[in-house]
């Protein structure tokens, strides 16, 4: 069953475990604002009196939550006040999901006040800028968001969301959540299972430690008194935008070339991201 798009919006901030909604609104974002209005179980909203406080706040809740933030931005004057939050999230990997809205598409060639090139604006401090055109594409582009800010490595993304837009008389289907890539102690337990059941079949040991970097094995080559190896170290960083499944084949890759000497060796996980 269809909703209207800024309903089907409020569904999919509820799906993605969205409770505060962090803005400083203006004429475009009222569709919105009269959708949270209209939901008893619409995410709370917290109003900040300046946009650099919003997407600050917005950070500071993510980082605490270990969830992505929701930020609600007004056209290109509250966007260009929340740059230096953005630049901050993004160099803290900070997930944040943050929409400014655009002004009426009817009304684009007047050149409105305020309006401007939101997605130009936005995409030096972003991970990633979207630019939604049309109701329909709207729920899958807030899905890819939520997706994108999450995967690593993390950080906010940007969605241009023009307010009529949000008021078309249609309905739009909600797609379904995508598993999420996340940075928290859940996933990081989720993920060192998963490779210690794969793994312990060689006979090696995994360990879930203090989140800071996600380690893998490599062979260190010590001479022995027989002339094989001595012991192993875990002490090569993975880049943080390899995937949980990359790691672990990259894990039986050196097992399996090895040739047994990682048997019985003791695999530290730090935190980062892994997968739910």
């Amino acid at each position: 069953m269809g909703r209207r798009p800024a309903h089907a919006l409020l569904d999919i901030l509820r799906g993605e475990g969205v409770d505060r909604v962090f803005g400083n609104p203006g004429t475009t974002e009222l569709p919105f604002l009269a959708a949270l209005m209209a939901e008893q179980d619409a995410p709370e909203y917290v109003l900040g009196v300046h946009e650099g406080a919003v997407v600050s706040m917005a950070d500071g809740y993510a980082r605490a939550t270990g969830r992505p933030a929701f930020v609600s931005l007004h056209i290109a004057a509250g966007l260009a006040n929340g740059l230096i939050g953005l630049l901050n999230a993004r160099r803290s990997r900070t997930p944040l999901v943050v929409t400014a809205g655009q002004q009426d598409r009817r009304h684009l060639q007047q050149d409105p006040m305020l309006s401007g090139d939101l997605v130009g604006l936005a995409r030096p401090a972003v991970k990633a800028a979207l630019d939604v055109q049309h109701a329909r594409d709207l729920p899958l582009a807030v899905r890819r968001a939520f997706a994108l800010a999450v995967r690593p490595p993390a950080g906010p993304v940007f969605l241009s969301v023009p307010m009529d837009l949000l008021t078309e008389d249609t309905e739009v289907d909600v797609p379904a959540r995508t598993p999420a890539y996340v940075s928290s102690k859940a996933g990081l337990i989720g993920f060192t299972r998963a490779l210690a059941s794969a793994l312990g079949p060689y006979g090696i040991t995994v360990n879930a430690i203090a989140p800071s970097m996600v380690r893998t094995a490599t062979a260190a080559r010590t001479p022995g008194a027989g002339g094989g190896f001595e012991h192993v170290r875990a002490q090569q960083a993975v880049p943080r935008t390899q995937e949980p499944s990359d790691l672990l084949s990259t894990l039986l890759y050196v097992v399996d070339q090895g040739s047994g000497f990682l048997t019985g060796q003791t695999l530290d996980v730090a935190g980062g991201s892994a997968y739910l």
